[in-house]
């Protein structure tokens, strides 16, 4: 903790706003001249120059300094600064206070559109420019958001001078849009991921045809989440049958959550829209689980093969360089082999993915 804090915090009150003037008439206040004061001042004057003045008329920037403490403020004090040396560096605090204040709530049926961004672009009591850049990238959002999405949606706008919640259907997609420390940030969650996604057994295998099913599945006929199906079967197309009797495959979509799945699920995939964009997470087995996996399966079958294999080389080898009862040995194997494999031995090994 900077010494400053210990010690008597001196006010200084500023009107209409605090300004850097307010600020560098105490850039050498320190009564030790110290450098340490004076770097925390000059920081505070930096900060104080840059912030807009519909900030700075309900601010407060406070300065613990080495030697002195000074608190800076104007209006309802509604954005905070601490600006303060912690362990030789300058630490600078910002609290904004707007997303305390009461958010209006605007209902908009039956979807969130650009008009309703549209009518508070210019809302601000004090029409001051970082309202509208929040409220302009607010209608951004809402203008390249499928219809669909901005049925079930909420867009909330925390903004210097106020605050408002644009909201349809069950508010399943919500954004967050404020500004910090002078740029937009923007934060999404999609609520599709958070419910149980539908179990859908399939025997003795997953198939595109069970996937094709669920193609027009979304409630609201959605392309993104008719392209998360189409994705999925396309990924269940191309992987090999014996992976997809032991597979789980589970897809979240902006409506829709489904599972489709097989054996032990052992082999599992996640495809999921966010944002629009199609992502795919695979968690096959490791080399140790697959090659156990095949040799449980096939064990019977591997041992059968490989009395063929060298029941064949006895014969080979025996017949070019003559060996007492070689040629015998290797028929035997051959034919041990055939009994215990079956004719078709293990003709699924390479469809089994290994990875």
């Amino acid at each position: 903790m900077a010494g400053g804090q210990d010690r008597e915090m001196e006010e200084i009150q500023c009107s209409p706003a605090v300004t850097h003037q307010d600020i560098n008439r105490y850039c050498d206040y320190c009564p030790q001249r110290c450098d340490k004061c004076r770097r925390v001042m000059q920081n505070a004057l930096q900060i104080v120059t840059k912030t807009e003045e519909s900030v700075r008329k309900n601010f407060q920037i406070t300065c613990y300094c080495e030697h002195f403490s000074l608190c800076f403020s104007s209006g309802k004090r509604e954005n905070e600064i601490v600006v303060q040396m912690f362990e030789g560096e300058i630490d600078v605090t910002l609290t904004n206070r707007n997303q305390d204040r009461e958010t209006e709530e605007i209902q908009c049926s039956p979807a969130v559109t650009h008009q309703d961004i549209n009518r508070h672009c210019e809302y601000c009591p004090q029409r001051c420019d970082n309202c509208r850049r929040v409220m302009q990238k607010a209608r951004v959002i809402v203008t390249e958001t499928e219809k669909s999405v901005r049925e079930d949606f909420q867009i909330t706008c925390y903004c210097e001078h106020f605050s408002s919640c644009f909201s349809s259907g069950k508010r399943e997609n919500k954004i967050v849009v404020q500004m910090v420390e002078g740029e937009i940030r923007v934060t999404t969650t999609e609520r599709s991921q958070s419910r149980d996604p539908e179990q859908i057994r399939c025997n003795p295998a997953v198939t595109h045809l069970d996937i094709n099913k669920y193609r027009d599945y979304c409630p609201k006929k959605c392309d993104n989440c008719r392209h998360l199906i189409q994705k999925t079967s396309l990924i269940v197309t191309e992987t090999g049958e014996s992976c997809r009797k032991d597979f789980e495959i589970t897809c979240h979509g902006d409506h829709i959550a489904l599972c489709f799945w097989s054996g032990s699920r052992g082999n599992s995939i996640v495809v999921q829209v966010v944002n629009g964009e199609i992502y795919v997470t695979t968690n096959r087995k490791t080399w140790n689980e697959s090659l156990r996996s095949v040799f449980q399966r096939n064990r019977i079958s591997l041992l059968g093969t490989f009395l063929c294999v060298a029941g064949m080389a006895m014969k080979t080898f025996g017949s070019s360089i003559p060996i007492p009862y070689l040629p015998e040995i290797g028929t035997a194997l051959v034919l041990i082999g055939t009994a215990v494999s079956g004719a078709d031995a293990i003709t699924d090994v390479n469809t089994y993915q290994i990875t």
